[in-house]
């Protein structure tokens, strides 16, 4: 009796200290956001920046879990043993339930992209409809973990992929909102800091819990966790100024300004120039009405359709293969885990340059790196590939190869990453903002769609030749934006929107050789 007593007040104990952690924690960062200065836009840029994980997490998880033997024996068409390896005769059926496995997520994400401009622009604005996106994706982690079938298990995906394909859209327009020009880089950045963390904690989670019975249950329910905090989180911070002005409140989106660390005079000036661009934006009332921001939109798309073809994907989700292909056994899913980290950390580069050097010099350097890191992987893969062995002949090229996965991600990490999801919030006006960001994220995901459903056939059948083209791509892409895409460090949202054009009366319209200066040059 006294044992179990004493059991029952030792729990009582650690409860109370939990709940003491949690207290304290929370405290915190009420305090933070409630004060004033730098502190508050980082906790919300941070906080915001969650939203990234969502996905992050995703994608690391799935690449794992479909490569378990637990996961397999429930879902997939498998070997007698109840492993990952397809019985003779069911290889196409396995590949091609896995790939909708991935797809299916996308899909979701990509309808859910499309119409998160109508709610984001709504009394709900951006803050809620990224809550409501932490609440699908935390109910489709449910569903997918009791799913008792195949059919379930995808319709619980698209559900999560719902609220992915909301945070995805908005959680770079929001941040990029309340951040100032000076550090507006800096601040979306925690997007993808969070997006690559997600996907590194996953790989790691994955390869631990890989043996487990129920590991890969235990694994996507993780994915609720990024999104309970998220959506506390987002209980606390301000709402966007510029979404409020659109509202017509302009009294608190001034006070969101200093809370945020405008100076009084700053966010007189900010505000202004917020309203002037508000009320010449009305006068447009369909987002293709402009020239100019057709143009603004068709650039931000073709950026998020460049990160699908980058080939980043086909890494990410099918690595554990590419391994295995290199010659690496038993360990692939610990060697996908390695690079996880590495495209964690090389993010930082992006987080403390991104601002300083600018956007196009990430973008074409990523791209060039990315180019050779391609190459080296087709042109060893292809010479040193044995079809009959599925691996690489060679332990040296294999080695080489690996290296130049881990420097593409990397170099991926700190350029078509992060960039890709902050220009399209810099180009398109405050009114047109959420709707031409919702355009460009969107037809991410349909490229993604495409690149989860075509790229295990292509594997198949180019093997190593498949990254030959993805090199040939990523030069394609470096042009692309040496020739096309503006510079916009340093610059307000509302100083862009006006050298492009398609600011207020009041400013100007912007000289010709104003508007090509930034559509063209690097500064």
């Amino acid at each position: 009796g006294d044992t179990h007593t004493h059991s029952i007040k030792a729990q009582r104990t650690n409860y109370s200290s939990i709940d003491a952690q949690v207290f304290r924690l929370v405290i915190v960062m009420s305090l933070i956001a409630k004060s004033d200065g730098r502190g508050v836009l980082l906790l919300t840029a941070a906080i915001a920046g969650i939203g990234g994980a969502l996905l992050g997490y995703d994608v690391g998880a799935i690449a794992v879990i479909i490569n378990m033997d637990p996961f397999c024996k429930i879902f997939l068409p498998s070997g007698q043993n109840g492993t990952c390896t397809p019985r003779s005769g069911d290889e196409q059926e396995f590949d091609r339930m896995q790939s909708l496995i991935v797809t299916s997520l996308i899909i979701g994400c990509a309808i859910g992209a499309s119409i998160s401009s109508i709610v984001a622009d709504s009394a709900l604005g951006r803050k809620g409809t990224i809550q409501i996106a932490c609440v699908l994706v935390i109910l489709g982690a449910a569903g997918q973990c009791l799913a008792p079938t195949y059919l379930i298990f995808n319709l619980a995906r698209v559900a999560a992929g719902l609220g992915i394909g909301f945070s995805s859209a908005l959680t770079p327009v929001y941040i990029s909102e309340v951040s100032e020009a000076s550090n507006r880089g800096m601040m979306v950045t925690f997007n993808q800091l969070s997006m690559t963390a997600g996907i590194a904690i996953a790989f790691w989670v994955g390869w631990a819990l890989q043996d487990e019975t129920h590991g890969w249950q235990w694994a996507i329910a993780a994915q609720s966790i990024p999104a309970l905090f998220l959506f506390i989180g987002l209980i606390m911070l301000p709402s966007s100024p510029r979404w409020l002005a659109q509202r017509g409140n302009s009294t608190q989106a001034r006070k969101n300004m200093i809370r945020l660390g405008r100076s009084s005079a700053a966010a007189d000036e900010e505000l202004r120039q917020i309203a002037e661009a508000i009320g010449e934006e009305r006068g447009a009332q369909h987002i293709f009405s402009n020239p100019l921001l057709v143009k603004c939109v068709a650039i931000s798309a073709m950026l998020q359709s460049f990160q699908q073809l980058t080939g980043i994907n086909v890494i990410m989700f099918y690595a554990p293969k590419l391994f295995t292909a290199i010659g690496i056994h038993n360990s692939e899913l610990l060697a996908t885990a390695g690079f996880g980290v590495i495209n964690f950390l090389a993010t930082f580069i992006a987080f403390f340059f991104l601002d300083r050097v600018g956007r196009k010099t990430l973008l074409i350097g990523g791209g060039i790196v990315m180019a050779l890191s391609m190459g080296t992987i087709g042109v060893l893969g292809t010479v040193f590939y044995d079809s009959a062995k599925a691996e690489l002949t060679s332990t040296t090229a294999g080695w080489a190869c690996i290296v130049a996965v881990y420097t593409f991600v990397a170099a991926f990490a700190c350029s078509w990453g992060p960039v890709v999801w902050l220009i399209p919030t810099e180009l398109l006006p405050t009114s047109h903002r959420a709707k031409g960001v919702a355009i460009s994220t969107a037809t991410n995901w349909i490229w993604g769609i495409a690149v989860a459903r075509f790229i295990p056939g292509l594997q198949d059948e180019l093997h190593f030749a498949l990254y030959l083209v993805f090199a040939g791509l990523a030069l394609v892409m470096a042009l692309f934006v040496a020739l096309a895409v503006p510079e916009t460090k340093g610059k307000t949202l509302e100083e862009i929107s006006i050298a492009l054009g398609m600011g207020p009366k009041r400013f100007g319209k912007g000289s010709e050789s104003e508007r090509d200066g930034l559509l063209v040059n690097a500064h």
